[in-house]
């Protein structure tokens, strides 16, 4: 009889410790680092990444032109000045009230950052790895005791 319930109460651990590593492992499988939510952000990075990639060929491709024009074109040289106030000696400025002044500015594209603590799940998972077993096991000895009362 002694023998049967140690045979019982390994059988409860195993079966303890084998339920909560599953459990850990599919939890990591789904939520943690490297899992299927993780693969899906870095794919919806990547797409962002490459749509910021387009983006800034274009911006080059508008300097470069830019670029040139300024070195050819004397007009866009002084309109560029006057953006910069600069202006000919001869020339005046005026400012109307109410009116926006010109704004142009450069852009030359944008930061991109993945948040790495995103879905992180490497703790919850551990916690929950080390509770399910414990409940599990503590709850499968009142069912026994219940049933063999």
């Amino acid at each position: 009889m002694r023998r049967r319930l140690i045979q019982m109460r390994l059988i409860r651990v195993f079966l303890s410790a084998y339920i909560g590593l599953l459990i850990s492992f599919l939890f990591v499988f789904f939520m943690g680092n490297g899992s299927l939510k993780q693969y899906g952000l870095l794919l919806e990075y990547k797409t962002r990444l490459e749509a910021n990639i387009v983006e800034m060929e274009r911006i080059n491709r508008d300097l470069r032109q830019e670029f040139r024009y300024l070195g050819t074109d004397p007009e866009k040289v002084r309109l560029l000045a006057r953006k910069l106030s600069y202006f000919k000696p001869d020339e005046w400025v005026v400012r109307v009230a109410g009116f926006p002044r010109d704004g142009s500015y450069y852009e030359i594209g944008r930061i991109l950052r993945r948040d790495h603590h995103a879905a992180s799940g490497h703790l919850f998972a551990k916690i929950l790895g080390l509770l399910i077993p414990i409940l599990f096991y503590v709850i499968s000895g009142l069912i026994t005791k219940s049933s063999g009362r």
